[in-house]
């Protein structure tokens, strides 16, 4: 996840998303796997949902809400009244890959008494990558009566 994504339309599906899944008897805890840094790309312009009622039917508050962000950042996403009481977020810069072992850590560690954890990597799962959530983070945070999810979102290569 990176602050030139804040806002989009993707952010419209994921918090819709958790909102209905989680409601407020369950604790959400939300590991961003945030990349501060602009990677130069055009994503993150996906803003129609803003303008389209459709979105805005989906769940009227979360829009409302979203619409009140004042900047496209990740801290400026959580401070929004748009998540279940005592959500916890992991908002840790990922680190260099050597550092990754004890960043994984302590996401558990914060994320502990969540009874469902959301990963939001940039490009879904996989191994021994910034952008990626790996098998052996989510082995990390599985315990009973939890539930693990993880949002991918396909490339342009993968549209047809």
């Amino acid at each position: 996840m990176r602050d030139q994504y804040v806002g989009d339309v993707s952010d419209v599906v994921k918090c819709s998303f958790l909102r209905a899944l989680t409601g407020n008897d369950r604790l959400l805890g939300i590991a961003w796997y945030y990349l501060p840094i602009h990677d130069g790309r055009p994503d993150g312009r996906h803003t129609e949902w803003q303008t389209e009622p459709e979105w805005e039917r989906l769940d009227p508050q979360l829009h409302k809400e979203l619409l009140r962000l004042e900047d496209r950042k990740i801290s400026s996403l959580q401070a929004a009244a748009i998540w279940p009481t005592r959500t916890k977020f992991y908002d840790q810069p990922v680190p260099s890959m050597s550092a990754r072992e004890a960043w994984a850590l302590q996401k558990r560690i914060c994320l502990n008494e969540a009874n469902i954890v959301f990963l939001d990597p940039d490009n879904g799962l996989g191994e021994r990558s910034l952008k990626h959530a790996s098998l052996s983070e989510i082995r990390l945070l599985r315990k009973p009566g939890r539930s693990i999810v993880l949002i991918t979102f396909p490339g342009p290569e993968s549209a047809s």
